[in-house]
């Protein structure tokens, strides 16, 4: 196969941005922007994890033997991981291209695409759930104690993460391999690779699973916030069941709950309004 062979997309041309709020979305007569990879690029990408991975874990074992430090600051050291990711990610990949992450993303949606975010994060916590009580049922769950990551862990896991990981795992790779393969392909395709480079055999499929809704989210808005945003929410709830506020999780969950099914009521309501002939009573 030759190099233009390898760029021929394998779909109709999507560009950038397309999407329920794509940055072509709404502006008639415009073409959508071209992507900027190649197929044998964007596997390359997939691949970039991995040597900053390696890399990253020869820097630390070094740092632990000359620097004598303990486990939980190894772990707070990660939080260089991501935006070393991102970083590298721009300049391989983003920059000289002709596109920038406006166009991958970083942009505005309609208010109304929020509304997924609670609505997914529900779904995804009873399917986490599941899946964990599914592990304990077979005894292959791993006992775990409350965390005693550092404060810089923390911040690592609830805010750099998913900006980073989402930037890349979604904006690049998912919006690439979307060009080629068509969404549903390209969601499964960048959720598993995901999945993989959080080096978690057991929960696997719970990454790959939130993979796919990240994807998926990205897709229906056409903004990377809403994945950011719903990244950020799931790992702040495992922080803190990590560290036993089991209590707090549940009372979020809950809240998070009304608020997802709210707009579903609503809508209920306002079609037995407009067809039901009787008003029921209005919602608290």
């Amino acid at each position: 196969m030759n190099e233009k062979d390898q760029r021929e997309p394998a779909v109709p041309q999507t560009g950038l941005g397309s999407g329920a709020d794509g940055a072509t979305a709404g502006r008639p007569g415009k073409a959508p922007r071209p992507i900027p990879w190649s197929i044998r690029e964007l596997w390359l990408a997939a691949a970039l994890p991995g040597g900053i991975l390696a890399l990253f874990s020869v820097v630390l074992s070094a740092a632990g033997d000359i620097l004598q430090w303990s486990k939980a600051e190894l772990e707070a050291s990660s939080i260089v991981l991501g935006p070393s990711l991102v970083l590298a990610g721009w300049l391989l990949f983003v920059q000289g291209r002709g596109t920038g992450w406006r166009d991958l993303g970083l942009r505005a949606f309609r208010p109304g695409g929020s509304l997924f975010v609670p609505m997914l994060l529900v779904v995804d916590f009873i399917f986490v759930l599941a899946y964990i009580g599914l592990l304990d049922m077979y005894g292959a769950l791993p006992s775990t104690k409350p965390s005693a990551t550092l404060p810089l862990g923390v911040v690592n896991s609830v805010l750099v993460a998913p900006v980073c990981e989402e930037l890349f795992y979604r904006a690049v790779l998912f919006n690439g391999f979307r060009h080629y393969f068509g969404p549903r392909r390209a969601a499964v395709l960048s959720a598993a690779i995901f999945a993989v480079y959080h080096l978690d055999p057991l929960f696997f499929v719970s990454h790959l699973i939130s993979g796919i809704v990240l994807a998926a989210l990205l897709d229906a808005t056409g903004s990377i916030w809403p994945s950011i945003l719903l990244h950020a929410a799931w790992n702040t709830w495992i922080e803190m069941g990590e560290a036993g506020f089991w209590i707090v999780v549940l009372i979020a969950f809950l809240t998070v709950a009304v608020v997802a099914i709210s707009p579903l009521w609503f809508g209920v309501y306002r079609w037995w309004q407009r067809f039901g002939g009787s008003r029921p009573p209005p919602p608290s």
